[in-house]
């Protein structure tokens, strides 16, 4: 293979890796502004819900059909344990013999720095005791972030 022939197979691929990075930095940036645009759909819709709730309520009505469409008013009850009572509210659910509502857990990226940390200090394998406790497994990824903007040979010559 001559030298022209390497240099035409080179920049194909060059050309194929670029075509492929630029698809790839445009499906990000449309994710980015899809999950911006819905964001705002979403504060919209919390918005438009608040205010037809309230109307509803102020008007005593129930419910009623639109379109094909049934509205009606609902209450949903949401209860998280507050913060820095945590472990004494576990602790009095046991005392009052509900200690079996209480599961174990650990967040994601704390147990993902610790068993990385044994992971590392093991030779880059798991300690044989946590083998059949957890499953890990690496992937690779293409990230992407913006350039820094460089100098034109004009603006740098200004200086």
């Amino acid at each position: 293979m001559d030298q022209t022939t390497t240099t035409k197979a080179t920049e194909g691929i060059t050309e194929d890796i670029f075509c492929m990075a630029k698809d790839l930095r445009a499906l990000r940036e449309e994710k980015e502004r899809s999950t911006a645009e819905l964001k705002k759909l979403n504060e919209d819709i919390k918005e438009k819900n608040e205010q037809l709730v309230k109307r509803m309520v102020d008007t005593e009505l129930q419910k009623f059909s639109l379109d094909g469409t049934l509205f009606y008013l609902s209450t949903n009850t949401y209860i998280t344990p507050i913060a820095d009572k945590k472990e004494v509210f576990y602790a009095v659910l046991k005392d009052e013999g509900y200690g079996d509502l209480i599961q174990p857990s650990i967040p994601a990226p704390t147990l993902k720095a610790f068993v990385g940390e044994l992971f590392t200090d093991n030779d880059d394998e798991l300690p044989e005791w946590l083998v059949p406790y957890v499953s890990m497994y690496q992937e690779d990824e293409v990230k992407l972030r913006k350039e820094a903007k460089r100098k034109s040979k004009k603006e740098e010559e200004d200086i």
